[in-house]
């Protein structure tokens, strides 16, 4: 998603609350090209990445750390798991240099131009992102101490970044590959054909055709529905990176076809995953307890949990309201 036009630009910059000074600041790097082109170095692997959302190819220094930050963080951020960041509007590589002033480890004043890997706009605001290893960052807290640390809530932080970012209502973000699912990076990577090329575009017929599988099945495996052959196994790729069809990215692998689940809805999941958790509650003597109002899957139906009570557990059906009582036990032996 980028800006649509200037108008709309200026809208969210009254939105954050900018002066003039800051928009100039960040129409200038929306403006200019990358200030430098990346190499690789250190055991790094630099990587040219054809970015979707801007339209750009979008360089980053290591493929282990900065592309799989930018492809979850930026490109394809609708995939993470609510309350992670908020949506990115936009995105540039190698902006413009900043100032950073900080004390050495020795008493003296320092004053160094840095690049920071990204500035990225964001609904909520905007500022400069740079991403390292974790291994590097411990190295370089140690030697730059006053430019690389931990912050009270344990979270890297650039003092001197943050600083400079502050003075025009901005921020500075130090990030690393701690941050990095990989399951979810690994998913993006094998939907990403899916997700910027529209030749795998699902008829509404083989749409319904999938979801009807599904639903009848909730929980069903990737492998089995591709053995169905209800849809070619592009559509149904196709269906998951649209999010026609919900999988948990985070959990398996796509690539492990028979452990991954695939639901119509993430609510069916989290419903699938309350009554996984009921049946596991049952076997540890009621170790967990479930809360009225949690939806749950019963007899392959979708129902809200009304009142867990000693004997029976009371159920109403999320789209016909009619109520059962199910057995809050397991039968005897």
């Amino acid at each position: 998603m980028v800006f649509r036009d200037e108008i709309a630009f200026k809208v969210w910059c009254q939105s954050c609350g900018y002066d003039e000074q800051t928009i100039q600041v960040i129409q200038r790097i929306r403006r200019s090209p990358p200030i430098r082109n990346v190499t690789g170095g250190r055991g790094n692997v630099h990587a040219r990445v054809p970015s979707h959302k801007m339209g750009v190819t979008i360089q980053s220094e290591s493929r282990t750390v900065e592309k799989p930050g930018m492809r979850i963080f930026y490109e394809y951020d609708d995939f993470l798991e609510e309350g992670k960041d908020a949506s990115v509007i936009e995105y540039y590589d190698q902006p413009e240099k900043i100032k950073l002033k900080y004390m050495s480890g020795s008493g003296n004043k320092v004053s160094v131009w840095h690049t920071a890997d990204f500035f990225v706009i964001r609904e909520t605001g905007a500022g400069w992102e740079e991403w390292k290893s974790e291994s590097e960052l411990e190295k370089l807290s140690e030697k730059q101490a006053n430019r690389y640390r931990r912050n009270e809530q344990g979270q890297w932080c650039c003092p001197p970044g943050e600083a400079y970012a502050q003075q025009f209502g901005l921020s500075y973000r130090l990030r690393s590959n701690a941050e990095i699912d990989w399951n979810l990076y690994s998913n993006l990577e094998f939907l990403h054909e899916y997700l910027v090329v529209g030749r795998y575009l699902v008829s509404s017929t083989v749409e319904e055709w999938l979801k009807n599988e599904v639903r009848q099945a909730e929980g069903i495996s990737l492998s089995r529905l591709l053995q169905i052959g209800v849809a070619s196994a592009d559509e149904v790729y196709s269906q998951i990176a649209r999010q026609q069809l919900y999988v948990d990215l985070y959990r398996n692998r796509l690539t492990e076809t028979d452990r991954v689940q695939v639901f119509t809805s993430k609510v069916m999941a989290e419903a699938d995953h309350n009554l996984q958790q009921y049946n596991q509650s049952m076997v540890d003597k009621g170790m967990y307890q479930l809360q009225p109002g949690c939806q749950l899957i019963w007899d392959g139906q979708l129902w809200e949990l009304v009142n867990p009570g000693i004997d029976n557990i009371h159920l109403r059906h999320v789209d016909h309201h009619h109520c059962l009582a199910a057995p809050n036990r397991q039968p005897d032996p």
